[in-house]
């Protein structure tokens, strides 16, 4: 049997007059206003866990802790940045330009090309490292 195709006004009440949809659309935008309020307060509640955890879970447990629905990791990860105490911009398109090494560049440092290049020469003119630190979650 082919499948049924289902238009989005049978599952999906539509008032049924023009100024009913206008009011139904206002009501439908003030209960996304009232939502992101909630997002936020828990976006915020979120960082400030994490950040006590990023704190706090390197110091007492090694890099991670388990409670009884989820363990948490703490996860950190190299990123080449751009200084300009190191040269900057010039220095790397410098670079880029005389070794034809274009794939470091995707409107952001390429984490891997630049590493491949630290690893090949120890150092790639106008970048330095900086170190993210994040948590990483897992349901148990």
């Amino acid at each position: 049997m082919p499948a049924r195709t289902v238009a989005l006004e049978d599952v999906i009440a539509i008032p049924s007059t023009l100024g009913g949809c206008a009011d139904r659309l206002y009501a439908l935008g003030e209960a996304k206003r009232a939502l992101n309020k909630q997002i936020e307060a828990l976006e915020k509640e979120e960082s400030v866990i994490k950040t006590h955890l990023i704190d706090n879970i390197s110091k007492q447990e090694g890099t991670g802790v388990s409670g009884r629905r989820a363990k948490v990791r703490i996860v950190t990860k190299d990123i080449p940045t751009v200084q300009e105490d190191m040269g900057g911009w010039n220095a790397l398109y410098a670079f880029i330009a005389k070794r034809k090494a274009f794939h470091l560049l995707q409107r952001r440092l390429s984490t891997g090309a630049v590493q491949e290049m630290i690893d090949d020469l120890g150092k790639v003119p106008g970048v330095g490292i900086f170190t993210a630190v994040t948590v990483s979650i897992t349901k148990l």
